[in-house]
């Protein structure tokens, strides 16, 4: 911090996980803190933004020994591509660091001790999922299943995306290894604890008293609050990436160092962790980040500090998700892109940045980037409206009076427009320190729409011997315009202060006393662009094979006719997961209804939902059929949910579409089942037929 002034203002957003690219969804909160970092600089606050890579945890440890190289490696390789992809959308970092640091190493052991010290941590022995396929412990987001309190599948074992509920990997149901689809057993390990329960009351005090937080924030956290809140486990067991424990076999679970990571991100910037500590416990901190982890720093991230004896945050700033054109991001849609993938449809990227900012304010509510919007308002506000004004009045300067600016004019309607833009210029920047973004740019437009409306009226090019200090006016109006964009805008604002002959300016340079100035010759900065379409990704071929099936058996508790269709019956099935399962199938002709009815059948549980005649079947069921008009429905009478095996085959958890499953042979051979020549069984007993001898299976 050589010949800088100590920073009174930390900010932060989220550590992105270095595990995998930066996404436009991601860009929401890099953004919105680029934003409000760059209006508080402007406003001449020492304010400083600290970001790192968050690199620790199980996923990277598995993820690193799949491609090959050290977790370090693989970090590393993230590190560099997040701070690229920042860099292309003008997010500024005072330090970006990495939580696997000495610093953040030695901030975490001390922190720990002090909790210890204290007496806020204990050790307890619990039971945790463990998976004997992968031999290993599974950690929170390496288990995945239903969610205890909503029921939503394929939750992870922390949280529900759903719902928000939290709780432990052992509360979800029907658990499964998301590594290897393996299903874990209990399995007793001694752990360590942080007392977060202890904290409820003063938790629920500094929520109260904190006046800046969202109040919709503040109330969930109180909601959690009054259910009770649960005692942080704080350990991790090996294999893992990241610290470990002193004096034991434990690793730093990593929400407990990744957080510690901000005040290791701001040593970095002063140069050692005794001068970040006395900044932190004396500067105002302020975090940003999303509403799918309030959890950890709204209770656990304060409860900690303040039992360490660390100063807690003075805000917390929490946004919504992005959806695209309403619905969540998605890979099979084409709307799930990297912030490099966006950057080729979209090279302008402040054009993301001000749309962005345009749909933000001071809520947890969604932000939605509409397709059709994106370009219409690019269009239409930015090109159209901004930087047509822009344009107009330094072109109109540059040819009729050389650049050369002298007096403004000093008339009503002059005086006038000053008013109103100085009056602007106080709620704008209002808007911005209350975070409300989306308000900001609203007035911001206005300003340029007030510019527009005044060069139109004045109309200058009507006698430009007398006109020259109605530009005078209106060219320091396109600095004001420049100033109120810097926040949202940094690089268009630099190219417009560039072609006025200006440099550095700040909220201070407000005003209209820039006269007897010359500017530069002015260039067109952005041009209409086209529509913006996200072209739905061409499906890849995959190789489909018998492990592509997961069979099950299940139990046909109940079967009634399809309202819509004479030879189809709806059957409700019970697979073994406690929930009511339907199918539909094509039996009419071949059985009565009571024949059906405690069947225990061979369903497809892998295969694509598809609509029967309005009616959604999950699944398939099996049988044979000799090509002579005999059909036999596959039974065995192991238990529902028992997996139906191929031999030498592992099943997969991938949903198959029907077409794919018509292209795995299954057939009837001398009464066995067989699929590419290997026996289907389940519960160790070979899958046989009655009626059919010999006939193919669908």
């Amino acid at each position: 911090m050589t010949n800088k002034k100590i920073p009174d203002i930390v900010v932060t957003s989220a550590l992105p996980y270095a595990n995998g690219p930066i996404h436009i969804g991601h860009l929401v909160e890099y953004i919105q803190t680029d934003v409000y970092v760059r209006f508080l600089k402007l406003l001449g606050k020492n304010a400083v933004y600290c970001c790192a890579g968050d690199t620790h945890g199980t996923a990277i440890e598995i993820n690193a020994k799949k491609e090959g190289v050290t977790p370090e490696a693989l970090v590393e390789k993230f590190l560099q591509a997040h701070q690229d992809d920042f860099a292309a959308y003008n997010i500024e970092f005072d330090s970006y660091y990495t939580t696997n640091s000495d610093e953040n190493k030695a901030l975490s052991e001390s922190i720990f001790a002090k909790l210890k010290e204290a007496d806020h941590i204990y050790e307890k022995e619990i039971e945790q999922l463990y998976s004997e396929k992968d031999k290993r412990f599974l950690p929170d987001r390496y288990v995945k299943g239903e969610c205890p309190k909503c029921g939503a599948e394929d939750q992870y074992g922390d949280n529900c995306e759903k719902c928000g509920a939290i709780y432990k990997p052992t509360d979800l149901i029907n658990p499964k290894s998301a590594i290897s689809g393996d299903t874990p057993i209990l399995k007793k390990s001694t752990h360590l604890f942080f007392k977060l329960s202890s904290f409820s009351d003063w938790l629920k005090e500094w929520l109260t008293k904190n006046e800046r937080l969202q109040p919709e924030v503040r109330n969930q956290m109180l909601g959690w609050i009054e259910k009770g809140l649960e005692d942080w486990c704080i350990s991790r067991d090996g294999p893992y990436f990241g610290f470990k424990i002193p004096d034991t076999d434990k690793y730093f679970y990593v929400w407990l160092d990744a957080p510690i990571g901000y005040i290791s991100s701001l040593s970095n910037l002063v140069g050692g962790i005794e001068k970040a500590e006395t900044i932190w416990n004396e500067a105002e901190v302020q975090h940003f980040i999303g509403k799918d982890i309030t959890y950890f720093h709204l209770l656990f991230w304060p409860a900690t500090l303040h039992a360490a004896g660390w100063k807690v945050p003075d805000n917390v700033v929490v946004h919504g998700f992005l959806t695209v054109d309403g619905e969540k991001m998605s890979k099979s849609r084409g709307t799930f892109l990297t912030a490099s993938e966006f950057a080729e449809k979209v090279p302008d990227t402040e054009f993301l940045r001000f749309y962005y900012a345009a749909n933000l304010g001071h809520a947890m509510t969604d932000v939605d980037l509409n397709l059709a919007d994106f370009s219409e308002r690019v269009n239409k506000e930015l090109v159209g409206n901004v930087a047509n004004f822009v344009y107009r009045t330094l072109s109109f300067a540059h040819k009729n009076y050389d650049g050369k600016l002298e007096k403004k004019a000093d008339d009503e309607a002059a005086k006038e427009l000053e008013q109103k833009i100085t009056e602007k210029e106080k709620i704008i920047l209002n808007y911005f320190e209350t975070y409300e973004f989306r308000k900001a740019v609203q007035e911001i437009l206005h300003v340029a729409d007030l510019g527009n409306a005044y060069f139109q009226a004045a109309e200058p090019w009507k006698n430009k011997e007398t006109s020259q200090p109605v530009l005078t006016t209106c060219v320091n109006l396109v600095k004001d315009l420049s100033l109120l964009l810097a926040p949202i805008l940094p690089e268009f604002s630099r190219k417009v202060q560039e072609q006025l002959n200006l440099k550095d300016l700040t909220f201070t340079d407000f005003g209209f006393s820039l006269e007897n100035h010359t500017i530069n010759k002015p260039e067109i900065i952005w041009r209409p662009i086209e529509e913006l379409v996200f072209d739905k990704p061409k499906e890849a071929e995959r190789d489909i094979t018998p492990a592509s099936l997961k069979l099950i058996t299940a139990e046909i508790t109940k079967v009634e006719r399809h309202p819509k269709a004479d030879k189809l019956y709806i059957e409700h099935l019970d697979d073994g997961s406690g929930k009511e399962r339907v199918i539909v199938s094509g039996l009419v002709p071949y059985y009565a209804e009571a024949e059906l009815v405690g069947k225990r059948i061979v369903l497809v549980d892998n295969l694509k939902p598809a609509k029967l005649r309005g009616v959604e079947s999950k699944g398939m069921l099996l049988a044979a059929d000799d090509g002579k008009g005999a059909l036999e429905v596959l039974e065995s009478d192991a238990k529902p949910g028992t997996p139906v095996l191929i031999e030498s085959f592992e099943q997969r958890e991938e949903e198959i579409t029907i077409d794919e499953f018509f292209s795995i042979k299954i057939e009837v051979s001398e009464n066995k089942v067989l699929c590419a020549g290997k026996a289907l069984s389940a519960d160790s007993k070979p899958l046989t037929t009655k009626k059919v001898v010999n006939g193919t299976v669908a």
